[in-house]
């Protein structure tokens, strides 16, 4: 009974660890591509194209 618990507990953990690394992942890709994105944008008006 008490073992069931407590890998009933650990799934749990160990289900919710990888949401959260996933999420955290997305929002670094996400982060990361807005970053790069704003750069190229603002380097699009710092230097007009000819």
């Amino acid at each position: 009974m008490h073992i069931q618990k407590f890998g009933k507990i650990y799934n749990i953990f160990i289900t919710t660890k990888i949401f959260y690394f996933r999420g955290l992942t997305k929002g670094i890709i996400t982060f990361g591509i807005g970053v790069v994105m704003a750069r190229t944008i603002s380097q699009e008006f710092a230097n007009p194209m000819p």
